[in-house]
């Protein structure tokens, strides 16, 4: 048998991967070439000598791109974005009846069976879900009971319990699109991954791939589990269970869309640029000294000395630092338009501007944002609810189950000041990025007057440099290893190189230039 992607899936698969990519943050996967983005130079064929610590040989691209992502790190804003969001929409605790609490139980202390409470399971797996990937997926199983009666399933302490299927697992469905049942599953195929069993652990493990379909058939709802063959693309029938059940037991929305959707974009751009922010600040924004004509030889003896000595035929070239400030600059941008596309604030004032919004603009801002969370939770509520009706059924069997009416309810009255304290607090997150490298006025002065500049370039420089915002921000960076001597305060770039003749006092000494 073949199994297909439904084509909804395929179209979204990138995009759900994307969104749980940024949200986790793992370095090694961010590091990829769809989330890096490829540079110029590391397109390079150029074959060098072997890698010293792999032994591997690497073209010149290759190890660019090595050295690239190895300094390149990740600012999350993409994980504080959703956690905010939850945490605005629910300030307030759920509302559980009486009638569920009684058909619930203890269960609602373990609603997952791995000892997650109802409620956390809403706000962690749920809501979760709904904001990063758009369309929660709930599932309500229950172990295998082998046909034991109803009294004998109680002694056993069989039980049902919930869980969120990952979106992308679920790769193919069917809708009803008619009747009582419009919108819900006719079937629904997940699949997913399975460590086999072993005699010892002598024996290798194997992962073997299964596939779970779930559908009603004439009326009878059936799961069936497939495993997958390893040469081919077949599938073969290893289990069907027929459930006691009125309908397929996953539940989803298929209204909405990711949250992140465009947050997620603007994230992609942050990490770029704070990557090529970086690796300038390894490469670049110290001055470095070069010396042509030596043989190789002399390489190691020219390192050995502060003050080196070289043959009169050697010519020193400088490279002067360049200035990091644009990336910083657009970093800062960047962060805040991710603010702004989050939290409804497209008519925020740029955070650099002496001007601040009005507070009748802020409360229609928020206002905008409190209607949309209020629809949020009506939508997760009407999904927990279906889920619970269909928790009722394999607990209480599909007669009492069909006649269950308990309801919980996610609390909607949200407070525009607590939602506009909340999103303060995250625009505190996002400003730490403005701290990265900011330089105060007094260090830009010093760093300037070191320069060399001639009088009139020197005087327009401290000029701009007076007129920058006087915010008492710490430059981390100061004070340590290159970073600290003749570092450009001119916001223009450094590309261009100074000869200088053998045996001046700046040719002499290459470990001060850097600050060492």
């Amino acid at each position: 048998m073949k199994f297909y992607e439904h084509p909804d899936y395929t179209q979204n698969k990138l995009k759900w991967e994307k969104y749980r990519d940024l949200f986790e943050g793992d370095h090694a996967v961010l590091t990829q070439y769809r989330y890096l983005w490829l540079h110029e130079l590391e397109l390079s064929s150029e074959q060098i000598i072997k890698d010293p610590a792999s032994g591997s040989t690497e073209s010149s691209g290759q190890r660019i791109r090595r050295l690239r992502a190895n300094r390149s790190r990740y600012f999350n804003m993409t994980e504080p974005v959703i956690s905010n969001l939850i945490a605005m929409a629910f300030r307030k605790p759920i509302i559980v009846d009486d009638e569920t609490k009684k058909m619930l139980g203890d269960d609602i202390d373990n609603i997952d069976g791995k000892g997650t409470a109802l409620e956390s399971f809403i706000k962690s797996n749920i809501a979760l879900s709904y904001f990063r990937d758009g369309n929660p997926i709930v599932q309500v199983d229950a172990p295998s009971n082998d046909s034991l009666s109803a009294g004998e399933e109680q002694m056993a302490g069989f039980r049902p319990f919930l869980e969120t299927l990952d979106v992308l697992s679920v790769k193919d469905w069917q809708l009803f699109d008619s009747g009582v049942m419009n919108g819900k599953y006719e079937s629904v195929r997940q699949e997913f991954l399975v460590v086999e069993p072993r005699t010892s652990l002598a024996e290798e493990p194997t992962i073997g791939t299964y596939c779970r379909v779930t559908s009603i058939d004439e009326g009878q709802v059936y799961v069936r589990v497939f495993q997958k063959k390893k040469d081919d693309d077949d599938w073969t029938l290893i289990k069907e269970i027929p459930l006691d059940l009125t309908e397929v037991p996953v539940v989803t929305i298929t209204t909405n869309e990711s949250w992140i959707k465009d947050v997620s974009e603007l994230q992609l751009v942050l990490f770029n640029i704070m990557s090529a922010w970086y690796n300038q600040l390894n490469t670049q924004a110290f001055q470095r000294i070069f010396v042509a004509g030596l043989d190789e030889s002399s390489a190691m003896s020219i390192s050995e000395y502060a003050i080196s000595r070289i043959p009169l035929e050697a010519k020193p070239f400088i490279i002067e630092p360049s200035s990091t400030a644009a990336y910083v600059e657009a970093a800062a941008i960047t962060a805040e338009q991710i603010a702004q596309v989050a939290f409804n604030r497209a008519r925020s004032i740029p955070s650099d501007s002496k001007e601040a919004p009005g507070a009748n603009t802020l409360a229609e801002m928020n206002a905008e944002l409190i209607a949309l969370l209020t629809q949020a939770l009506e939508e997760m509520e009407g999904l927990i609810n279906s889920a619970i009706k269909v928790y009722a059924q394999f607990k209480l069997g599909p007669e009492k189950g069909s006649a269950f009416n308990g309801h919980i309810e996610l609390p909607k009255e949200l407070d525009i000041k607590a939602v506009g304290e909340r999103i303060e607090t995250f625009l505190t997150y996002r400003d730490e990025i403005r701290k990265v490298l900011p330089w105060r006025k007094a260090e830009l002065r010093k760093v300037a007057a070191e320069m060399g500049y001639d009088d009139d370039t020197l005087t327009e420089i401290t000029a701009g440099i007076e007129q920058l915002k006087d915010e008492p921000i710490i430059n981390p960076l100061m004070g340590t290893g290159p970073f600290t001597a003749k570092s450009n305060g001119n916001q223009e770039g450094q590309a261009n190189q100074k000869q200088i003749e053998p045996g001046s006092s700046t040719a002499s000494n290459g470990a001060g230039s850097t600050g060492q």
